[in-house]
């Protein structure tokens, strides 16, 4: 049987969150899409929590533009759910345990000017939260349902007929003088854009790019008793409800091994510092593992391909994606649609002349 032929303006390899909310900035654009991907289940998204938290680190470093970069991803995820019908982002306090003497004393000399991203908790700990340390909260922190989401992509652009299941190699994506062609799906699209999160780090398009990827792994509890209204960070892990009485905890980082497979050592390692902060009864119902698509730089990257300006890549969001993702598809489909450049802070071009 003959393939149909496919054109589309923008053609979007990867639906995990960086190529679902790509998606929805060039469909908002008015231009045409197509998704390529082939649903791989070990995907960090699959797994990621999708947590948006202003302070992290044992330093307590604030975010840099934390308000701006918020307020857009608050509206692009609730333009999504008016869209899908599925809401996906919930606005949700992050209470964290300070136990160290460095955090102390860097939460000590915090200097506040405008909004509080971290301030004293002064109520009660929640049920069945446990800590000899200090707790703060960030109240302008929130939680991205990253599963949830990107199915609820797929379900909208696949209903019309906008999404092709395939594996595609980066070989087989290829440049002529004004279109990208995937010969191998009878695809043809103005411009091409990789958004497969590490699974980059070997395309032939992007050699010049230096990775710094880390495996992480997490729990699925079933914890009736948590209380939904809190993500409680502390002892080096995170915890926070998913749906109905389920919580992730996680998640560690594992710079050698970058493969998806579970280890024993990560789940004793996550039990250990559940036990210390959960008070409550628990189950572990799973654990999963993927390696989380880290750049040199540890910020997100947009850019082109050396071997073509009509092959993009975005790619980098790391652990703080579901911040970055709405801002940086942005600044990509502005750059691709108006030329305008790309901000130094994530710019492919950027950050490879500094490691070369």
């Amino acid at each position: 049987m003959t393939k149909r032929h496919r054109a589309c303006d923008v053609a979007i390899i990867g639906l995990g969150l960086a190529g679902a909310t790509l998606a929805w900035r060039v469909h908002r654009a008015g231009l045409s899409v197509l998704i390529i991907d082939d649903a791989d289940a070990s995907a960090a998204s699959r797994v990621a929590a999708g947590l948006v938290t202003p302070v992290t680190g044992a330093k307590l470093k604030p975010q840099p533009r934390y308000s701006e970069l918020a307020d857009i991803a608050r509206d692009h995820y609730e333009r999504v759910a008016e869209l899908t019908g599925a809401r996906t982002y919930f606005e949700r306090a992050a209470v964290r345990l300070l136990g160290k003497q460095r955090e102390l004393d860097a939460f000590a000399a915090m200097e506040t000017s405008g909004e509080v991203l971290l301030g004293p908790f002064d109520a009660a700990l929640p049920d069945g939260i446990r800590s000899a340390g200090v707790p703060v909260i960030m109240p302008a922190a929130g939680r991205l349902a990253m599963v949830e989401y990107v199915d609820a992509t797929r379900r909208y652009f696949a209903g019309h007929g906008n999404v092709i299941c395939a594996t595609v190699s980066d070989a087989s994506v290829t440049a002529a003088a004004n279109h990208v062609e995937i010969p191998s799906l009878c695809v043809t699209a103005g411009a091409a854009v990789f958004c497969r999160g590490h699974r980059e780090s070997n395309n032939a398009h992007f050699k010049a790019l230096r990775w710094r990827a880390a495996k992480g792994q997490v729990l699925e509890l079933d914890c009736p008793g948590f209380d939904r209204r809190f993500t409680i960070h502390g002892e080096g892990i995170w915890l926070t409800a998913t749906s109905g009485t389920r919580v992730l905890a996680g998640a560690t980082y594992e710079w050698d091994e970058l493969d998806t497979t579970v280890t024993t050592a990560a789940r004793n390692k996550l039990v250990t510092a559940v036990d210390s902060i959960l008070a409550l009864p628990y189950t572990i119902v799973d654990q999963r593992a993927a390696v989380r698509p880290i750049v040199e730089g540890r910020m997100p990257v947009l850019g082109q391909s050396g071997t073509s300006e009509r092959i993009w890549l975005m790619n980098g969001l790391g652990s703080k994606g579901a911040l970055f993702a709405p801002t940086i598809a942005r600044h990509l489909v502005s750059a691709m649609t108006a030329g305008n450049a790309i901000p130094e802070a994530f710019s492919l071009a950027h950050r490879v002349g500094m490691s070369s």
